[in-house]
């Protein structure tokens, strides 16, 4: 892929042309416009398929670009074992790819109980399967099926467990993935009613997950229960929500160039297990900005990428800001204290505590 990509997950004027239902052409005809913006003529792809609607309507999507030679095309399908049916989705995927004649890398993961999160685990080796898929087959670029129902009710979990800018940012169009291979999702600008008639047009078969219809599962609740409520008051709402988490997506990536902007300013002074800060360029800033700089300060020292609690925050930023000209407190791995006119965070291995 070469040049700047038009679509960067900021672009509101092409979201508001092409995410719509009712937008000019056919859903064909919207995909291809879409899929020229982020894959250029000869280029190899590889295609996330499920065996769910919207990665089988990903993939005879992508096999009608013309400009994509089919035998470039590469579906990778990764099964979690966390599911009794998964055996047979993988043997769906396998009779389509034969069928339509496309190549096919498939993985089941050996190890689906071991430690940690297991949402969090299973995305961390499903992408790195991708990425790798993509550099056996001498592929770039990763293509996905989230759509704009995904993205809204993303928006909406985030919302509701609390989430700031960054939590309620949209899922980017493109994102780099490693191994230096870009992840493309070019479904986001289409909505799971406009490709399940699209489907049923077509007469194609896809494979459906019981937990979707599950009443147990929140993002099941949220898609049929609680999105289908708010639309008696909104019609639009899954447009509404997708436009709103472009535009925390806008603010983020504002306010990551302000702190990289406002970085060299800080007076910042660092060694291995302590990171000291000049108090009055930090105060001189917005809280947003003050939080970033505890976050990234956080993970510089600790490893950790999760931002701190909310109650930290809240501590951090009062503290900061108070008049007391010696104090500390405490929080997660780190211990964060005031002498005078400088802030000093250090490494620590001692529980958290409330400040004091």
């Amino acid at each position: 892929m070469t040049g700047k990509h038009p679509f960067d997950g900021t672009s509101p004027a092409l979201a508001e042309k092409w995410i719509s239902p009712a937008g000019d052409g056919t859903l064909e005809t919207r995909f291809r416009h879409v899929m020229q913006s982020l894959v250029t003529p000869g280029e190899g792809l590889v295609v996330a398929v499920s065996g769910g609607m919207d990665s089988v309507a990903l993939l005879h999507l992508v096999l009608e670009c013309p400009w994509i030679p089919r035998a470039r095309i590469t579906v990778a399908h990764f099964d979690h074992s966390l599911r009794r049916e998964s055996v047979e989705d993988a043997d769906f995927v396998a009779r389509l790819c034969q069928r339509l004649g496309v190549n096919l890398s498939q993985k089941q993961w050996s190890n689906p109980y071991g430690r940690g999160n297991l949402q969090g685990r299973a995305r961390e080796v499903r992408y790195q399967f991708l990425a790798e898929t993509a550099r056996e087959n001498g592929s770039g670029v990763v293509a996905t099926g989230h759509q704009g129902d995904d993205q809204a009710e993303t928006f909406l979990e985030h919302l509701l467990r609390g989430s700031g800018i960054k939590g309620l940012s949209a899922m980017p169009v493109l994102r780099q993935m490693q191994l230096g291979v870009t992840l493309i999702r070019p479904m986001l600008f289409f909505f799971r009613h406009e490709i399940h008639s699209w489907m049923r047009v077509r007469e194609l078969e896809w494979r459906e997950d019981p937990s979707n219809h599950s009443d147990r599962f929140f993002r099941s609740r949220l898609r049929h229960e609680v999105v289908p409520a708010m639309a008696t008051l909104a019609p639009k709402i899954r447009e509404q929500l997708l436009a709103t988490s472009t535009r925390m997506r806008r603010a983020d990536k504002a306010l990551a160039w302000m702190l990289e902007h406002f970085w060299p300013t800080l007076d910042i002074q660092t060694t291995p297990k302590e990171i000291s800060i000049s108090r009055k360029a930090l105060v001189a800033l917005p809280d947003e900005l003050m939080v970033r700089i505890l976050t990234r300060c956080s993970m510089d020292l600790t490893g950790d990428p999760h931002a701190p609690s909310a109650r930290a925050t809240m501590g951090f930023l009062h503290l900061v800001r108070s008049v007391v000209r010696r104090w500390h407190m405490r929080m997660k791995g780190l211990e964060i204290s005031r002498s005078d006119d400088r802030i000093f965070l250090r490494v620590t291995s001692v529980a958290p505590r409330q400040k004091r």
